[in-house]
């Protein structure tokens, strides 16, 4: 065989034998062989392995590469002969083979030479045959010489342990042995994949794209897969179409044609961490310290995050996941699996991809996955999920002439009982639970979360007693072997908690920790020497309260207004401190006044991830940066901010956040706590750091110290404010080994407690709490819950006092007596107004509707007797906020030349202007019936058009046979419509719709109706004259861009075996490989190259519509080398350009079965699309003013805003857009 001229004796039966199943379909368009023996056992010797090996480093040319795994399988016995040297032959080329392209997912690795040594020892153990590649002659007696190999002994297996991918091979034979009838459908990951004839098989019956899996064992089978989210319906088209199913788990366990069940993954708790896995941690670890400042979180080696964000204008989130176990990089967006990048293994992993890992290119690469269809199947999983209760955000109080300074309250908790009825728990002195063990935590946690449940089913407050059962709870930090499916707990839990309540739960393992009362002390401590003693006091992330609880009695006439996301967390601190303002949501969702709080504290969440808050997103923050900021915002001037956060806010060597907080705020002082702070608490050693900053009255350019880095004496880098004040550092910085590489810590001193310590640093915190401008008066929780009836954003009258509704509380509007009476005057206006609408649109009588046009003409020229104009300055001040201000400014027409003067009433006040709906119970003919089921059903509803005629669906359908159209689509139960009707179903892609209905009425002659009318609808296809085809066309097949680059340059046969010319979707880039390799051809160097650049690269930056462009690299003083635009070589290379892309314009039509072949691509892919007519005249609005008529462009309009899904109205002025809109 000599593959070198590219031909293989060989055939489907040969190869099998020789190389087992897995045949690449480019190897089986051969000449028939004779027999051959298949009695060949040997195991894979020296050369065989270092083609295996060759093969898993770079797998790129599929059919190239096919041939060396194949190769590596033939029996050692056959070595002697010329099949082994014939087809290794390539491997001697190997080190050339490196190729961007081949990397696209991963990119180059760094160190490419590590892998020439084992190019070289495979080169040499092949040199001394590949004289015989070359010999096409030679093909019979190679094939002799294979007749009559003697099989080698077999050679003892070096034992191996088991890979995962060898337990995932051998679980999926066992399964198929078992069930041979049956496609065994296997979970990995979040994808169900199908492997071998069963792959094959799925593909066809579900249109899926067939590829390929490797194996440790060098094993590759056909694979085809689908996302875990989709499962049901596509195993549900498996069974339809004829094909039962095995569904195997990652727990071994097996269903048969049923819906598989999620089964959570087990964390990966390797015996012996590798040194390849030490090295992937510690460069992810590197990654998260520079890009987010904390640490990377490796408690589940299947799914390290390293990256979340916000994609489709901030609408999906997307995220980005490692899995070191099975070395994939999984992307999912909205909860939703999207896409996977494979690694061969952790030392691919570790030198391809991690390396390279960029936040901005990662949140692309997620959004670059996104299909219009796996959009639309997100959004619609999203549309399935519940959504979680949240207390309503805390509601701004009511503005009226002047915005009073008065901060949000949150809903009311429990507002029948009395202040006086009310408890704030106190946290005693002595044993903290937070000093429990773990089954002690557990216990405590359960017990608290069981009398919650049973106050809330009680509607009731907690009393004393049982807020001890309730304070004990301390989260779920360091309990994370609880959420794992074998712990004796983990059922229990799945039961007490809601399935929301559950995932956020255990996503709080590794952040839920609890502040130690110690620290909170001294916080309060360190604010009473600053002048605090009491005010307004914000908790931007309470937790349960326990700052709340360890309030000093000096500050206890303090209004506390704590903010917990956690609805466990925030349910419980609203029971222990019943008297404060405790709001159960994001703290991007209240809308506290800016500088209101005297003082803010508490332990900011800190994590690899942002929060979307309009005001704060242009500033990219991270959530502890983003909790800094806002607290900020929301303390007076001259307030203090003392807040616990990592190291890593005053030691990340980004000093863009320290910035922006020194230009709003002195920092007072930070003290460092030792490693150890947390240690009883959450079982964790981690640094922290307790900021105090006093706000500023106005900004400041001016840079501190503090905002930047240095080293200390021994060293280490750290915030200068530490190098300044060594004595607020209370422990020994110091470097040490961690899991991933050198990192900075603060060793506490064992002599010394922590209390002690603190109450040495606090003195040197030096600051004053000045008093503030507009002291303004205790806040009073007067709110009472929202009245159903009222309408959200409106005034209504309760007890004779002016309430206003804003989400599920109304506040008391405070304001003056005329204001309260200009209020009350437009409500009863406005009640007066709907009613009468209402009257109308109801079909009231024509006495009934004179009536409420008296009383609303009494009561307007009284209010305007007294109050003036609705639209005058004065009313429009107090009642703007209401929602249904601007239905009481049309009842006047104001003058045009003074627009203080009304020039007439609304016609509401003398006509009936609204048309009633009248209802239609019976037409006589289909189509008539149709535009009613249109008009009121927006839809084509057979049922009620039969109960309209009085006709059958047969006869419906006959008279309609020419609008209405059977949808091949449609099935029972499915999202697609049934019927659709003719400028529906006649447009958008006809050509794919022609080809489903022929299948369709290939089945089923009544969809022959649709094939007619599709037919008559196609659009005229185009010649090869009408078309433009320009080089780097992406609908041009690979195949024929390869063709014209070979025929160009006249590429050497031998050659074009190892070069390929394809498009990757994935980047949207085309790619040439191995095009420096034809170093000797004239045509590639000199007739369309040049000395600096060659033809293949041209043809590259051409296909990717660059200009190519020719750079010098010079140094400059100080060594650092700068890349100069060459004018003369780009000149010339962009010469050579323009003579390829002319080439390419000669060559492509020329050829009359590829010109054929594109036109038909061009046509299928571009013009197929019939727009759609859209006709309104079925539809009816009722509720418009009788005086009005739309014209027949504006009912089309609001047809094509109705059934088109987005609508673009480039109508000329005056063409009523406004109307069209409304």
């Amino acid at each position: 065989m000599n593959l070198v001229q590219g031909r293989i004796v060989a055939n489907r039966r040969i190869l099998t034998e020789l190389c087992g199943d897995g045949m690449h379909p480019a190897i089986l368009e051969r000449e028939e062989p004779r027999e051959m023996p298949n009695d060949y056992m040997a195991k894979p010797d020296a050369i065989r392995q270092a083609a295996r090996h060759s093969l898993e480093v770079y797998r790129s040319n599929p059919t190239y590469l096919w041939c060396v795994e194949q190769a590596a399988r033939i029996p050692a016995g056959m070595l002697k002969g010329s099949v082994i040297p014939t087809i290794l032959g390539y491997v001697s080329g190997l080190e050339t083979f490196i190729r961007e392209d081949d990397l696209v997912a991963m990119r180059r690795p760094r160190n490419p030479d590590r892998y020439l040594d084992s190019f070289d020892t495979c080169r040499r153990e092949i040199e001394k045959l590949l004289p015989a590649i070359r010999q096409s002659e030679r093909t019979d007696r190679i094939y002799e010489t294979l007749m009559a190999g003697d099989p080698a002994e077999p050679q003892p297996e070096t034992e191996q342990k088991p890979s995962p991918q060898d337990a995932l091979l051998r679980t999926y034979r066992k399964v198929k042995a078992e069930n041979p009838d049956h496609l065994a459908v296997i979970r990995v990951g979040d994808f169900y994949e199908l492997f071998g004839k069963d792959a094959e098989t799925a593909a066809e019956a579900l249109g899926l794209t067939l590829t390929s899996r490797g194996f440790a064992n060098g094993e590759r089978l056909p694979m085809c897969g689908f996302p875990y989210h989709v499962s049901e319906s596509y195993l549900r088209r498996l069974f339809d179409a004829g094909h039962p199913y095995a569904v195997i788990e990652e727990q071994d366990k097996q269903q048969e044609n049923a819906k598989p069940e999620q089964i959570p993954e087990q964390k990966a708790e390797p015996a012996e961490e590798t040194e390849a896995m030490r090295q992937a941690k510690e460069i992810i670890n590197a990654f998260c310290q520079e890009e987010y400042g904390v640490d990377a979180d490796f408690s589940d080696l299947r799914k390290v995050g390293i990256a979340y964000s916000t994609v489709t204008d901030e609408e999906l989130e997307a995220q980005i996941d490692l899995d070191l176990v099975n070395c994939v990089m999984r992307v999912s967006v909205g909860g939703v699996p999207v896409g996977s990048v494979q690694c061969r293994d952790l030392a691919d992993m570790n030198d391809n991809l991690l390396p390279n890992l960029d936040f901005s290119e990662l949140i692309a690469f997620a959004e670059g996955l996104l299909t219009p269809e796996l959009l639309k199947q997100i959004h619609e999983k999203q549309e399935q999920i519940p959504e979680q209760k949240h207390e309503e955000p805390a509601a701004l109080s009511v503005p009226t002439f002047a915005e009073p300074t008065k901060a949000a309250l949150p809903t009311a908790f429990h507002p029948e009982v009395s202040s006086d009825d009310r408890t704030d728990y106190r946290l005693p002195e002595g044993t903290s639970p937070q000093t429990f063990s773990a089954p002690e935590k557990y216990q405590a946690n359960v017990a608290a979360i069981r009398l919650l449940r049973q106050l809330e089913s009680e509607n009731r407050l907690a009393t004393p007693e049982e807020q001890t059962t309730l304070a004990s709870y301390v989260g779920w930090g360091g309990l994370a072997d609880c959420f794992d499916p074998t712990n004796r707990h983990y059922e229990e839990l799945k039961a007490l908690l809601t399935p929301e309540e559950y995932e956020a739960a255990k996503e709080s393992t590794l952040t839920a920790f609890y502040t130690p009362p110690v620290v909170m002390k001294a916080i309060y401590k360190a604010l009473a020497n600053m002048g605090f003693r009491g005010g307004n006091i914000l908790e931007p992330a309470c937790g349960i309260g326990n700052f709340i609880g360890v309030l000093p009695e000096e500050m206890r006439g303090s209004r506390v207004y704590g903010v917990e996301l956690d609805s466990v967390s925030g349910r419980i601190a609203q029971q222990l401190y019943q008297k404060q303002n405790i709001s159960v949501t994001g703290f991007e969702n209240t809308a506290f006044p800016d500088s209101f709080f005297d003082v803010a504290v508490g332990n900011v969440p800190f994590g690899q991830f942002k929060v979307l808050d309009p005001k704060y997103n242009k500033y990219n923050f991270l959530i502890h940066d983003y909790f800094f900021a806002k607290t900020l915002d929301k303390v007076r001037p001259g307030g203090i901010v003392a807040m616990l956060t990592s190291k890593g806010t005053m030691d990340k060597e980004n000093p863009a956040v320290r910035r922006y907080l020194a230009q709003r705020a002195d920092l007072i002082g930070a003290i460092r706590l030792p490693e150890d702070t947390f240690r009883g608490n959450a079982g964790t050693e981690a640094v922290a750091d307790i900021l105090f900053f006093q706000k500023r009255d106005t900004m400041t350019t001016q840079e501190p110290d503090w905002v930047h880095l240095g080293t200390d004496e021994n060293g280490i880098p750290m915030n200068r404010y530490f190098i300044d004040h060594p004595d607020m550092i209370l422990g020994q910085m110091a470097t040490e080994s961690g899991p991933f590489g050198q990192r900075v810590t603060c060793k506490p001193y064992e002599s010394q407690p922590l209390s002690d310590l603190l109450d040495e640093a606090i003195p040197n915190l030096h600051a004053e709490l000045t008093e503030r401008a507009d002291e303004p008066e205790a806040l009073e929780d007067d709110s009472i819950p929202a009245d159903p009836t009222v309408r959200n954003y409106s005034f209504t009258l309760v007890d004779g006092k002016v309430y206003y509704r804003q989400n599920s509380i109304m506040t008391p509007v405070q304001t003056g007596m005329t204001g309260e009476n200009r209020i009350k005057g437009m409500l009863r206006l406005r009640d007066i107004t709907r009613a009468l609408i209402d009257a109308q649109l109801s079909g009231a009588s024509d006495e009934a509707v004179r009536a409420l046009q008296g009383e609303l003409n009494e009561v307007y020229d009284r209010f305007t007797a007294k109050y003036g104009l609705i639209n005058s300055r004065a009313n429009e001040t107090v009642f703007s906020d209401d929602s249904a201000y601007f239905l009481l400014c049309s009842l006047e027409f104001l003058d045009d030349e003074d627009k203080t003067k009304r020039k007439r009433k609304a016609d509401l006040f003398t006509k009936r202007t609204i048309n009633p709906q009248v209802t239609v119970n019976h037409v006589d003919t289909a189509s008539e019936a149709l535009a009613v089921s249109l008009s009121e059903r927006a839809a084509v509803d057979l049922p009620f058009m039969e109960q309209l005629t009085g006709k059958s669906e047969e006869d419906i359908l006959s008279e309609l046979h020419d609008i209405l159209f059977r949808n091949p689509k449609w099935q029972d139960g499915g999202r697609e419509k049934q019927f659709l009707t003719a400028d529906e179903y006649l447009s958008g892609n006809v050509r794919v719709k022609l080809t489903e209905a022929r299948d369709a009425a290939g089945e089923n002659p009544q969809y022959a109706e649709n094939v007619m009318a599709l037919e008559a609808v196609q659009p005229t296809d185009l010649t090869p004259g009408e078309i433009s085809v320009r080089l780097g066309s992406t609908w041009v097949p690979d195949g024929t861009v390869e063709q014209f680059v070979f025929e160009l340059l006249g590429t050497p046969v031998w050659m074009r075996y190892r070069m390929q010319v394809r498009f990757v979707a994935a980047t949207a880039q085309w790619c040439i490989s191995c095009k420096n390799d034809d170093r000797n051809n004239v045509r590639a160097n000199s007739t369309y190259g040049t000395s600096r650049i060659n033809a293949y690269e041209i043809i590259e930056d051409t296909l990717n519509l660059k200009d190519v462009r020719v750079f010098d690299y010079v140094e400059d003083a100080d060594g650092n080398k700068k890349a100069v635009l060459n004018k003369k070589e780009t000149t010339v290379a962009q010469g050579k350009q323009d003579e390829i892309k002319r080439a390419f314009a000669e060559w492509i039509w020329k050829d009359p079965e590829r010109r054929e072949e594109l036109t038909r691509l061009y046509n299928e892919k571009f013009n197929s699309i019939r727009p759609r007519t859209y006709n309104g005249d079925h539809i009816r609005f009722y509720g418009m003013n009788p005086e009005i008529t739309l014209r027949k462009h504006q009912k089309d309009a609001v047809a094509r805003i109705l059934y088109g899904g987005n609508s673009l109205l480039a109508h000329v002025v005056g063409a009523g857009k406004s109307a069209t809109r409304s």
